[in-house]
Order: structure tokens, then sequence, then C-alpha cells
């Protein structure tokens, strides 16, 4: 009796003060709940000791007492289970009142004979509490149940109660305003008494709900600035970052793991020819492939635009690792579609490991980077795995691309020509334009290292864009100078080429100018063999309808060959110095560059030769009907000013 009558009395403190901060203010029907079963609890004991009272003192009978004990103790039982099932709160409340009205039914029934007083003071037992809780839903109920009691006391069972039936009467209409006017004092003084706390409890309850939004707002806030900070929008992957806080977290448990760098070779290309979304889709197939491919146990993130980072937390040898990340990169899986494209992905791993190689997570990204870097310059395709000797590359190349974003703008570039000669008459035909770089800090740097390079980090557009405009300024020096009208050849990289908009550009700068398409040749390296054929064609052929002739530089090196030249709109074919300097060498090798020359010829190529430095191979070269010369023998490549007297002084 005690534990139930303090489990009531604390929840209804709670309720009422509202002064517990463990309940939310979403917990209040919940509370309510509680309350009206501890009521039911205290009524239960209550109304059954009056049951015994009557079956001592005034012959009630025991079966009646029993029943109604089991009764009442069933419903409890059972409101207590319902407690804890998951009902919506207005439910187990309808439930409550349906509950009451049958129990106090029963005791109209049991005691209509007897004591029908007894009744109504049980009742209202029931209306003062359930009043206090101004639960409406159960308010209604106890109204339907004094009506419904009262007119059932007033029609049918009038004769086992008093002799006097207008007694009677009057007595239960009494008793019945009296628990009318009960409800409504009650409602009367609590609203005058308690409705100002309970307004001033609603608003610090509404205030702390608002609390608990704003702070739930807040986590989910939180959550999602992590995901931006720690993870990657268009893979899902981890960043960067995400990567580097494991990683952090392998060295502080002093863990043995290795790395994986993976490099999309000449992603870039794909971006600049099929456009950023078809790029994008690639990017998030490749994480998709990699995630299928690797271990659940080993990490994945996509640690830069173009590169993916694999954490191996397992202790494998070089050769264990080297037939894994060749697995895992195998090209035949990277064959996607996108956009109507079909796209065939190479991937290039640097391998890294801690504390094998380095002893700390700056060292360990940089070692990665290192080797990744090896394994580009290897080919597509390739695998390195890091030594020291790495270390010193990397950071020289970091260097350099540091100074080289700042070469053009610090006046460091600049440019050289060497003239080139038609074989047949001497004359001057052209010059090649070749770009050089002086660092103040590096001093002279070879153009086979900083173009490439230039390629890489995105600036030889920039360059490529300078360059013509540096050759119109020189064009119209030239021809105020020497009169002569000679035509510029300039290197184009590939990377230009797929950019989409390379012709507009040289159009543009040209347009008004002295110097026209028709004066500008535009020499490709070999590497255009190894790209897309359709786009590389695409663009020869927009150069050329636009008035600009083709050459291809370095022939017979690298990935080139006839079979490729049948395919592509080429004006002129440059024999590299490597083959020039084997003239008169060996009959085999003469036959070697005749054959050349001659196929060029019937493909109705014009024929330069690069790297002329003796007299014997000028004339091995005019006998073979070579178009042009160019090398040593004539010029080497010279200032502006310098070609300028060079050729006004031989022509």
């Amino acid at each position: 009796m005690k534990k139930k009558f303090t489990f009531f009395t604390d929840d209804l403190i709670k309720y009422i003060n509202g002064i517990s901060s463990t309940y939310s203010y979403e917990d209040m029907s919940r509370q309510g709940v509680r309350i009206m079963l501890a009521i039911g609890g205290i009524l239960t004991v209550a109304v059954n000791g009056v049951f015994i009272l009557l079956y001592v003192f005034w012959d009630f009978p025991l079966s009646g007492v029993l029943y109604n004990l089991a009764f009442m103790a069933s419903c409890y039982t059972y409101l207590s289970f319902l407690k804890h099932r998951n009902l919506p709160d207005f439910a187990k409340l309808h439930i409550l009142g349906l509950m009451f009205v049958v129990e106090y039914l029963i005791i109209f029934f049991m005691l209509y004979k007897y004591l029908t007083i007894t009744y109504w003071f049980t009742l209202l037992l029931v209306i003062i509490p359930m009043s206090m809780l101004r639960t409406k839903i159960i308010e209604d109920y106890m109204a339907v149940l004094t009506i419904f009691t009262a007119f059932l006391s007033l029609t049918l069972y009038r004769k086992y109660t008093f002799d006097n039936n207008y007694g009677y009467i009057i007595s239960t209409v009494i008793i019945f305003l009296l628990a009318i006017a009960m409800i409504y004092l009650m409602k009367y003084i609590f609203n005058k008494i308690i409705d100002g706390k309970l307004e001033h409890i609603d608003v610090i309850y509404r205030q702390r709900e608002e609390i608990v939004i704003s702070e739930r707002k807040l986590k989910e806030k939180n959550n999602e600035l992590m995901k931006v900070a720690f993870y990657d929008d268009l893979t899902g992957l981890p960043n960067r970052k995400g990567a580097f806080e494991n990683l952090k977290e392998s060295i502080r448990d002093n863990k043995k793991f290795t790395v994986i760098g993976i490099n999309i070779d000449k992603f870039k290309d794909i971006n600049d020819s099929l456009g950023h979304s078809v790029g994008d889709k690639m990017l998030i197939e490749t994480g998709k492939k990699l995630r299928e491919k690797l271990d659940d146990r080993y990490g994945l993130a996509r640690s830069s635009g173009d590169e993916f980072m694999v954490l191996i937390n397992d202790d494998m040898s070089i050769a264990e690792m080297e037939a894994y990340a060749r697995e895992l990169t195998k090209p035949e899986d990277f064959l996607f579609t996108a956009d109507n494209y079909e796209v065939a992905i190479s991937l290039s791993c640097g391998i890294a490991s801690f504390p094998k190689d380095v002893d700390n997570m700056n060292e360990l990204l940089l070692a990665v980077d290192s080797a990744i870097y090896n394994s580009k310059n290897k080919g597509k395709n390739s695998i390195s795995f890091y030594n020291a000797s790495m270390k010193e590359d990397i950071v020289s190349r970091i260097r350099m691309e540091k100074l080289l974003l700042r070469a053009l703008d610090n006046d460091e570039l600049f440019l050289v020509y060497q003239p080139i000669i038609e074989a047949e008459t001497g004359e001057i035909e052209a010059v090649e334009t070749l770009l050089r770089w002086e660092s103040p800090e590096l001093g002279f740097i070879s153009p086979v290292d900083f173009i490439p390079l230039a390629e890489k980090i995105g600036i030889i557009k920039d360059i490529g864009y300078w360059i013509m405009k540096q050759v119109i300024a020189t064009s119209k020096k030239v021809k105020a100078n020497t009169h002569k009208n000679i035509k510029f050849s300039i290197n184009v990289s590939v990377v230009q080429l797929v950019g989409g908009d390379f012709v507009d550009e040289m159009l543009d700068l040209l347009e008004g100018e002295s110097i026209g398409p028709e004066d500008i040749i535009f020499e490709l390296t070999e590497s255009v063999f190894v790209e897309d054929e359709e786009l590389i064609n695409k663009a020869i052929d927009d150069m050329r309808k636009s008035g600009f002739e083709i050459a291809i530089d370095d022939f017979g090196t690298g990935y080139s060959s006839f079979s490729y030249l049948t395919r592509l709109p080429v004006d002129i074919l440059k024999i590299d110095k490597t083959f020039v300097d084997l003239i008169g060498g060996s009959e085999d090798n003469d036959v070697v560059i005749v054959g050349m020359i001659s196929i060029a010829h019937i493909l109705g190529m014009k024929v330069t030769a690069e790297g002329v430095e003796e007299l014997a191979q000028l004339e091995f070269l005019k006998e073979t009907k070579t178009d042009f010369i160019q090398g040593y023998y004539f010029s080497k490549p010279q200032r502006e000013d310098d070609l300028i007297e060079w050729i006004k002084n031989n022509f």
C-alpha cells in the first residue's frame, strides 16, 4: 500500500510541478497514463476496503467481494501490461475510461440493494482526481457514467432502496447534482489555482522541447558537416581528410599497414575530351568497382581528383602485395559506358608501407605520391613500390611545379626559332618555334622535363596561347626586317587539342593580323597515336579546314607507324634525328630511310628531315627527294633578334 501510494504521489507531483528534468514535454502524456494507473491502484484498494466492511457489518455476499476483487485485480494487471505496449496514448486513455465505466457499473449493480450512497461516494472519489488530471477523454467517460447510473437509479432500482419513492428520487437527484457540481467545482478550482502554474510549466516544457529540437537539429547539422568534412560527395567514399583520420588512428596504435595509391591514367584527357559529366561518372564507377573487389577489412577513400587510396592492414610480402594490386586494377574490369561513350580506364599504383618505408603520416603520403609518379612515368597500368630515391624525385618535382606555375608571369619562358630550309632551292621555308625555360633558381630546364609537367598541372593551354601571341609578334618583325614571308611551325600538345576550343582560340588571335592560318604549321607529337582516334581525326580535320597545316613530329619513335598515317589527315612528316644519324652507316639503314620518304610521298605528304648536321646527310636527303631540311648544318635554334640577323645575312 505504501509503495503504491508513493508511486502515485511522486508521479503526480512531477506531473503538476514539472520540476523533473528527466521528463521531456513529449513524456507528459505517457506520465499521465502512469498516474491514471496509479489512481486505479488506489481506488482498487479503497473500493474493495468498502466491500469488506459491507461484508463484515452489513451482510454483503462474500462472493461479490471476491468477484469484485478478482475483476479489479485483473483489470489493473491488464492496464499495467498495457502501459508497456506500443500503443498511441489516446488509445490507452480510451481503454482506461472503458475499464472505469465497467468497474463502476459492476459496483453499482452490487450496491443498489444495500447502499446506493456508497456508490456515489466512490464515484466522487474518481471524479476529483480525474478532473485534476485534466484528461478530457476520461472526463467524458465519467460524465456518461454518472448520467447513465443516475438514470438507472431513478428508473429501474428505486423500489429496492427506500420505501418512500419520492424520498429516494429526491436524495438521488441531490447526490447526482452534487456529483455534477463537484466536476465543475474541481475544474473551477483547478483553473484558478493551478492553471497559471501549469501555463508556466507549459512554457517551460515548450522551451525544453525547443531546446531538445534545437539540440537534435544541431546534432543533425553536425552529422551533415562531418559527412561533408570527411566524405566525398561524388563517390560517397571517405575523402582525403577521412583517410587521414584512419591513417592517424593506425599510426597511433602502432599498427603495421600498407597504403596503395591508385591513379586513373590520363583522367584529365577524359574530362577535356568527353566532358566533366562523363569524368564524374567514371570516378563513381571506378570507386564502386574498387569497393566490390576489395576485401571488407580494407579501407577505401578518394584521396584527390583522380586518385583513390586503399588501406591494407594485413602483413603481405612484396610479391603478394604486387599480385593483389594487379588483381585489383585489372584493365578488363574497368570498361565503362557513360553518355553513349565506351571508356576503358587504366590505373597506376604506388605502394608504401608503415613503418617499413616511413615512420610518420606526412612521409607516408609523400612516399605514396612518389611511387605513383614513378608508375606514371613507366606507362599505363604500372605498379611501383616506394624506395628512398623516389623521395628526392618527388621533392624536386614539387619544387619544379611551384616554379613553373609562376614562370609565365615572371617572363622566365622564351622562344627560340630553328630555320627549315627547302632542300631543292635552299630557300628558307619556315622556322620551328621551340619553347625554353630558364629559372633563376633551377637554371635551364629541358623541355623534356617541364612540358609534360605543364600538361599535368594544367597550364599547357595558357602556354600555348602565349606562344601564338609571341609568334604573331615575331612574324611581324621578321617580315618588316627581312621582307621574307616565312611560315612558323608550332608544337601542339594533345591536351590542347582535346579541349575543344583550341582552333577557335587560335583563329581569334590571328584575326586582323598580317599572319594567317596558312602561315602556321601545327606539329603534333607521336602521342596522338595512343589517344582516341576519332577525337584526334576531328581535331586535325578542323585545323586543316581552317587553313592550318599539320605535321607529325619525331616520326619513327614511340608509337608512330605508317598504319596510323593512312588514317590521319597529315600534311608533313618529320623524320626524327635518330634515323638521320644512321645515314651512311649501312645499306639497310639507308634503305629504311628511303622507304619512309617514298611512302610519305605516296600518301601525299611532304617530308622534313630533322637533326641534319653533316654535308653527307644533306646530299643523301636531297637525292631521296626530301622536301625540307632542318638541323645544325644550317642553324641552331636562335632568339628572335638573332634569327632576323641570320636571315638577313644568308638570304
